[in-house]
């Protein structure tokens, strides 16, 4: 099964970095099934997964957008693998900032 990925800009900046990114294409409107069964129409740059493994490393850098993807001919939903990595990075860096922290009080 093929999966579709799609991308949803946030602010103007990452919506410019995503036309670059897809010249001669145009963004669409698309349904999409968030979790409760509510159906949102969102604009989205369709984009291969390269490209947007390309996005995750830049998001440090002011890249502000949000992932869906589709698999095959099913329905559009948010993707929660690159949330739950984001998270678990998130949950990594706490962690690290917390042992400094009791290292430092443990002297």
């Amino acid at each position: 099964m093929k999966t579709r990925w799609l991308v949803e800009p946030k602010d103007s900046h990452t919506n410019e970095v995503l036309s670059r990114l897809r010249p001669g294409e145009e963004i669409q409107t698309v349904k999409v099934v968030l979790p409760g069964n509510i159906t949102k129409e969102v604009k989205v740059w369709q984009i291969s997964f390269a490209d947007l493994t390309v996005l995750e490393r830049s998001r440090t850098s002011g890249l502000n957008y949000r992932v869906y993807a589709q698999e095959g001919g099913g329905q559009i939903r948010p993707h929660l693998y690159l949330l739950k990595k984001r998270l678990d990075q998130k949950r990594r860096t706490i962690f690290k900032a917390a042992a400094r922290a009791l290292k430092k009080i443990a002297k």
